[in-house]
């Protein structure tokens, strides 16, 4: 797996988990940041389709994302989101490579 772009995800993430702060970020760019996290997950999904990984998270998150525009609610979409990307680089399920 190409490790920088889930590292990216996840701390993309995991910043915008953060409460208030994640939300004057939101609603100061007009909500340009929920498109960016669509983007990066899609790419995300791009590298796992390319290596064979596993493709759970990025979809998930990319369905998740959809809820991020709602203020409280995207703090724990985020955190799930982040944590998930945490597991899954350490866990994920990889294709063996000889």
């Amino acid at each position: 797996m190409f490790l920088l772009p889930t590292l990216v995800g996840f701390f993309y993430e995991l910043f915008f988990a953060i409460p208030l702060l994640s939300d004057i970020v939101t609603w100061g760019t007009g909500f340009a940041t929920i498109g960016t996290a669509l983007i990066i997950h899609c790419v995300i999904l791009a590298f796992r389709f390319a290596t064979g990984d596993s493709k759970v998270v990025p979809i998930l998150a990319i369905l998740a994302t959809i809820l991020t525009w709602i203020p409280i609610v995207s703090w724990f979409v985020h955190a799930f989101i982040a944590l998930a990307y945490l597991v899954d680089m350490f866990t994920g399920r990889r294709r063996n490579r000889a």
